[in-house]
């Protein structure tokens, strides 16, 4: 990141593995130049884990996102509209 500063980064992250030790870490980097890319599929739990395939990762996300957030990151929100997440769609976005 130092030797090319005309570059920026998009990281593409399902938030799984972020704890709070990570915070130092995350703050150390140039966070003005990376945009994390986070996918919720939905804002109900039990729907976010059934399109995801693993029980309790809507509440890992949300609580990795706080993390992300606490550290300053800049953050997008990801989704991809299927059938068990349709009817959902207008309150995920609020």
């Amino acid at each position: 990141m130092e030797r090319r500063r005309d570059i920026d980064f998009h990281i593409l992250t399902n938030a799984q593995h972020f704890d709070r030790a990570d915070l130092a870490k995350l703050r150390d980097l140039d966070l003005s130049r990376i945009l994390w890319g986070v996918p919720v599929y939905s804002g109900v739990g039990a729907i976010h884990d059934h399109i995801v395939g693993k029980p309790g990762a809507f509440d890992r996300v949300r609580k990795n996102l706080s993390i992300l957030c606490e550290a300053g990151a800049k953050i997008e929100l990801r989704t991809v509209l299927i059938k068990p997440n349709a009817p959902g769609l207008l309150d995920l976005a609020r």
